[in-house]
This record gives C-alpha cells, structure tokens and sequence, in this order.
C-alpha cells in the first residue's frame, strides 16, 4: 500500500554526517533480513520485531540546523519529505573538522 495522500511528510534527522542525512521512515519497517514492509505487525494483528527502515539523503550543507526537503525513495510512500535537523540530531562531525555553529 502506498501513501498518495500527503504531498510531504516532516521528519526528524537522527544521524547527520559529513555526507549523509539519515531518519527513521513513518511509513516503512524492515526486519533482519532487510525486507521492508508496510506496517510493524504481522498479518495477526501482533507486533513484531520489525525496526522503522533508516532513509538516507545526501548531505550538501553541512552540521548548521536546517530543514532539508528531499524526494521519498520509500517503496510505501511516493511524496516528499522535509527533514529537520535539529539539536536532537546526533552530529557525527569527523575528527579535525572545525565547524562553527554561529
């Protein structure tokens, strides 16, 4: 089932490197194997052990907080998604890199 309904979706960044912007998906769990699904249930009605399937852009502007607005590659959702990040976000800046967050 794919998500029509809404032209954008905002989400969180968790993880900002030097080259790439990573968040958890709204729309798409994946479980050990790297099969992704719809849903974090199974067809019962339970809950499994599926994890929300980490999205990944790249990453033209840096560590500043910002809102980034990219094109969804997620097999369930064909709108776009507007990242935020954020001081939540974790930073992961590599070692003698000098950034200045002024």
């Amino acid at each position: 089932m794919i998500n029509h309904e809404e032209k954008f979706k905002v989400v969180e960044c968790s993880v900002l490197t030097e080259k790439k912007i990573y968040f958890n998906s709204p729309y798409c769990w994946s479980n050990g194997k790297g099969k992704q699904f719809n849903t974090n249930k199974f067809k019962n009605g339970k809950v499994s052990t599926r994890k929300p399937t980490i999205h990944h852009h790249g990453n033209p502007d840096g560590f500043n907080n910002r809102l980034e607005r990219r094109s969804s590659h997620c097999p369930f959702y064909k709108g776009e998604f507007i990242i935020e990040i954020n001081d939540n976000t974790i930073k992961e800046i590599p070692s003698g890199l000098v950034v200045n967050f002024d």
